[in-house]
């Protein structure tokens, strides 16, 4: 009996492994027939910039970077554009490539300070709220954007533009982003009943 039993548990034991086997080799088979079935996913990597791109992205920041140090350090008129290609280290014919002259560089330098004021007052927090803390808020990101060279260049910029034929596109400039300013204090302050007079004031100190 004892041999018997010996061998119909060596028999179950083969029977298990064969059955675990076929199992391995269908569902093998499966994963290959449902992989076959799939349509290849393409991978979308990112765009990123080309080295050309890349390049010509940081010669215009060091040209505008190289302005907006000069008329911190020396008002509007150390500007020049002999002061340009010296501080920048670029000759002013790549200058005039990568913005035409130099009423371009002012506008760009102009559109980074709007836009940096556009930044920091585009949070939700500043459009809810008490009215005491709003302000606080908006006195709070102002300082830390009138702080700025960038914005110090630009009010230098403005101020030296007023009335001059040279500068018409940044005096366009300077009234479109007047008027969106306007536009973002309404936004931030409109339930405070105060004249358009008084918030421009309030943006201007």
């Amino acid at each position: 009996p004892t041999a018997r039993l010996n061998t119909l548990w060596i028999e179950a034991c083969h029977n298990i492994k064969a059955s675990f086997l076929w199992l391995e080799i269908f569902l093998k088979e499966c994963f290959v027939a449902e992989a076959a079935n799939k349509k290849p996913v393409k991978k979308v990597l990112p765009k990123s910039e080309g080295r050309q791109a890349q390049k010509a992205k940081a010669t215009r920041e060091k040209i505008i970077g190289s302005v907006i140090a000069l008329i911190t350090e020396g008002g509007f008129a150390a500007a020049s554009s002999s002061e340009i290609t010296k501080r920048s280290g670029y000759t002013w014919g790549a200058v005039q490539h990568h913005f035409g002259g130099k009423e371009e560089i002012l506008a760009a330098i102009m559109d980074m300070s709007h836009e940096k004021f556009t930044e920091l007052t585009a949070g939700d927090e500043l459009r809810h709220g008490s009215l005491a803390d709003r302000v606080d808020l908006f006195v709070e990101k102002m300082w830390q954007h009138y702080q700025s060279e960038l914005f110090l260049a630009a009010t230098e910029i403005s101020l030296a533009s007023r009335g001059t034929r040279d500068t018409s596109d940044v005096m366009a400039r300077v009234e479109k982003h007047a008027k969106e300013h306007l536009s973002t204090m309404h936004q931030v302050f409109g339930d405070s009943r105060v004249s358009d007079e008084d918030l421009v004031e309030a943006l201007v100190f």
